[in-house]
């Protein structure tokens, strides 16, 4: 019997390559057995590119799926019914803080700190969290996409600040890291100390992991509710 399929939808190949470490890891092996994990990989971040909206995000996030089912695994069209679900990974980048934290600095576009953003333009960094916090709403609300079942899971501030404490990596710097990390998820016990640690992970329901996010400065903070997705399939995580 052929496996079925989770799709994870992730905003670039590194955080394909770290998530696909992770299920690889040692504490999924049964899981892994169990389902066959592919990728969409949206080149960006989906809740701030031009023309998305939270109006047709839901609509744009089937055409994603159609396209996928579309390309076969590997060349026969993939039906609705041979995927178990869908999962969207989400980098936060502050959205939720005040807009007064938002500030002016000598900087490259968003350069991310505990409590603020500094950015040279920030009337466009408030814009953009206005319409990324609106786009998160809307797929908060999104629990199907064809009849499969659809969640959203968050990164903050990032991907790199939740593996590897950094906010504002570069891109060498993540590239590296990406590479090395199926290493290190082999030889130590990264999982444990990132999306375990009880300093990191949420641990509390879906719903209310959302609802923490978006608290004052908490999407600028280390924090992630990804653990929630891998629940009871992880083998001992403790």
């Amino acid at each position: 019997m052929q496996k079925k399929f989770i799709l994870f939808i992730v905003e670039g190949n590194n955080d394909k390559k770290e998530i696909t470490a992770m299920l690889h890891s040692q504490y999924f092996a049964q899981y892994k057995n169990k389902y066959q994990f592919e990728f969409y990989d949206l080149r960006g971040d989906i809740t701030s590119k031009e023309g998305i909206t939270d109006k047709n995000i839901q609509g744009k996030l089937n055409s994603i799926f159609l396209d996928w089912r579309e390309r076969g695994i590997p060349f026969n069209r993939i039906k609705p019914c041979d995927v178990q679900e869908i999962v969207h990974i989400i980098d936060m980048d502050g959205v939720f803080i005040p807009k007064e934290d938002i500030e002016y600095g000598d900087v490259g576009r968003f350069y991310y700190e505990e409590k603020r953003i500094l950015s040279y333009n920030p009337s466009n960094a408030i814009g953009r969290n206005n319409k990324k916090s609106k786009i998160i709403k809307k797929l908060l609300t999104v629990s199907q996409i064809d009849g499969v079942p659809y969640s959203i899971y968050f990164l903050s501030c990032n991907m790199d600040h939740v593996l590897f404490d950094e906010r504002n990596p570069s891109q060498q710097y993540k590239d590296n890291k990406a590479r090395s990390f199926p290493l290190l998820c082999l030889k130590t016990d990264i999982l444990q100390k990132t999306i375990f640690s009880p300093s990191i992970a949420a641990q509390n329901t879906y719903e209310e992991s959302w609802g923490d996010i978006q608290d004052n400065h908490k999407s600028l903070g280390r924090y992630t509710n990804f653990n929630l997705f891998f629940g009871d399939k992880a083998k001992n995580p403790k």
